[in-house]
């Protein structure tokens, strides 16, 4: 009789077993978990890093060649005064 009473476990019994085995589980998890996201994040970053980089070259440039666009537009531009021969076609 001894022997079928200890094979068998109490529902209540059974029932603290499972929740630790689940406490365990999602406890461990949590960590795994964490570090893999960190894992993709950076792995992301490389990739975010290089798109700045890109766009920084790309804003460099594009400010370069409106700076130089605007320095040829004023050194080719003609400045009058007001009562001065320009108007007519004709430069002083």
């Amino acid at each position: 009789m001894n022997s079928e009473s200890t094979k068998k476990t109490s529902s209540p019994k059974r029932l603290a077993l499972t929740a630790f085995a689940l406490c365990v589980g999602c406890c461990a998890a949590i960590p795994v978990f964490g570090i893999l996201g960190l894992t993709a994040l950076s792995a992301l970053g490389v990739y975010f890093e290089m798109a700045a980089l890109g766009l920084l070259l790309a804003g460099t440039m594009l400010f370069a060649y409106h700076y130089i666009g605007q320095r040829n537009i004023i050194g080719r531009a003609q400045s009058c005064n007001i009562d001065c021969g320009c108007k007519d076609g004709k430069r002083q």
